[in-house]
């Protein structure tokens, strides 16, 4: 494909000692932007080693900084080039190729042995939101808005594909949309592991569209369709068998699904942009950032005390753990004390995490899986000479009622057979999606899910204790132990027939119900 000239020119300059290269019109007022330290500047996003800032002014723009300064990023710098060059690099080529991306406006770098730094001021426009936000507003409602925009992305991901653009992070995150007089406006951002080669072959428009499709599991399968539809229909037609295909990007987006569920999973034991390293005196641990206001920081700071603030009741007291449940915060939240058991224990937990460590981690692992729980808020422990003492989880409270005490109700006051079967058949679709999302439960009982009711009739089961996750390939034997356990604790209410338990089971299988009569057998023997 022919690149066509832009139609503005760079010049280059140094201020501070860093070597700039600003298009002609921004100059001014970019260089001036910077030598002020970008004030009245928002930060909309920080992370270890990338600072982006937005500047609102006559024509908005967005910052990036990026500083490297351990050995891998440096060695990086020099010899790939700094990743604000890389990404400049492919917005240049983007805009010369029509591919609707933000217009690069100036390239700022320092690089140096011991430390380096760089800025990519780009293009910012007003009342753009990404895509999935999009979807799930109020717009994404209206369903004639919804197909416009499932078209529009279409016909920008075709578009980029064809001039040779390939964007591993190709999520819903990193597509804008706005409205404009002229209509709904599509473009790409975040462009900087983005490659831009000749037109893509094949085999990498589809592993390309795995990835989306791979970040695309809430939505309908219809809007999926109907997206791959207008791909391969906008001019000139790709000759793909459309079933086909989506067979094949299923597999591949469940798989894409895996592996990022998988490199991300040890993000909430890391300081980055949603969680937070806390230490204080002989207590260490993580909090989510968005969850620190100044009363519960200060709380986290003595959390052996938190179990005996006034407001405080707790709700379970054994010799291995303790649960509390704290209601004078604005937010309620559950305080989970994992006891001292002994020597023997001390030991072991020398050579492996806490549990409340472990539990943590499982938590917010089921959250990124887009699977309902009691939110994680903080986890904190304490060693002396690496013997672990005591460690404690926190958690958000709930809103709603228990599957046991619902179950009990059932059992003793009667209740409305269609609740009842939608009851059932929520449960069934709530344990298919941990399973096919790599999670198993040992622990999988009534008194461990809570259920919130909605004004439509509708049932929203959230996971509130995380012990026992196994995150995984779950397969056939796994699976039955979890149903077996469900059905076994179901058996002890006589309200739940014979003819319910079937009903749940095909739920849980889906339609067509195959292998339901092994499934039925193999559940049963373990009753």
């Amino acid at each position: 494909m022919a690149d066509k000239a832009l139609p503005y020119q760079f010049v280059e300059t140094r201020l501070g000692g860093i070597c700039w290269l600003v298009r002609e019109d921004y100059r001014e007022s970019t260089l001036e932007a910077w030598g002020s330290g970008w004030k009245g500047s928002e930060i909309v996003r920080t992370v270890p080693g990338r600072k982006v800032r937005r500047l609102e002014s006559q024509r908005p723009i967005l910052i990036k900084h990026f500083r490297h300064q351990d050995f891998l990023g440096l060695l990086k710098a020099l010899l790939r080039g700094t990743p604000a060059a890389r990404e400049w690099k492919t917005l240049q080529q983007a805009q010369r190729r029509d591919i609707a991306t933000p217009a690069p406006l100036a390239l700022g770098e320092r690089v140096g042995l011991l430390k380096s730094e760089s800025f990519l001021v780009s293009e910012a426009f007003r009342n753009a939101i990404s895509l999935d936000r999009y979807l799930a507003g109020p717009e994404g409602k209206n369903v004639f808005k919804r197909w416009t925009v499932i078209r529009k992305v279409a016909s920008l991901i075709r578009k980029a594909h064809d001039g040779g653009l390939q964007q591993p992070d190709l999520h819903l995150g990193n597509i804008m949309i706005r409205e404009t007089e002229n209509g709904l406006e599509a473009f790409l951002i975040d462009l900087q592991r983005a490659t831009l080669a000749g037109t893509l072959t094949t085999q990498k428009r589809v592993a390309n569209l795995a990835v989306l499709h791979g970040g695309c599991a809430d939505m309908s399968r219809t809007d999926r369709l109907r997206f791959l539809k207008h791909y391969l229909s906008y001019p000139p037609p790709l000759p793909f068998d459309l079933r086909q295909l989506t067979a094949e990007l299923e597999q591949k987006g469940r798989r894409h699904r895996f592996n990022l569920w998988r490199s991300r999973q040890k993000r909430c034991l890391r300081e980055n942009r949603d969680f937070a390293r806390r230490r204080r005196g002989a207590f260490f641990g993580f909090a989510r950032r968005d969850c620190l206001s100044e009363d519960f920081a200060r709380l986290l700071e003595k959390p052996d005390r938190l179990v005996a603030l006034p407001g405080t009741h707790v709700v379970k007291d054994s010799r291995t753990t303790t649960v509390a449940v704290n209601r004078d915060l604005r937010r309620r939240f559950y305080i989970k004390r994992y006891n001292y058991q002994g020597l023997g224990y001390a030991i072991k937990d020398l050579f492996r995490s806490s549990r409340a460590r472990r539990t943590w981690l499982a938590a917010n692992s089921l959250h990124m899986r887009g699977i309902f729980v009691a939110l994680p808020l903080a986890y904190l422990e304490r060693r002396r000479f690496g013997f672990l003492l005591e460690s404690y989880i926190l958690t958000a409270a709930v809103d709603g009622e228990p599957l046991r005490d619902i179950l009990r109700r059932y059992r003793d006051f009667g209740y409305p057979l269609s609740e009842k079967r939608t009851l059932l058949g929520a449960l069934a679709r709530v344990v298919k999606r941990l399973h096919e999302s790599g999670v198993a439960c040992r622990d999988l009982k009534a008194s461990n899910l809570v259920v919130d009711k909605s004004e439509s009739g509708s049932f929203r089961f959230h996971i509130v204790d995380f012990d026992g996750v196994y995150f995984g390939r779950v397969g056939w034997r796994r699976r039955m132990k979890n149903l077996a356990r469900l059905a076994e604790e179901a058996a002890r209410y006589r309200c739940f027939t014979r003819a319910d338990r079937l009903r749940f089971l095909v739920n849980y299988l889906g339609s067509p119900a195959r292998d339901w009569k092994r499934a039925w057998k193999q559940v049963a023997s373990r009753l």
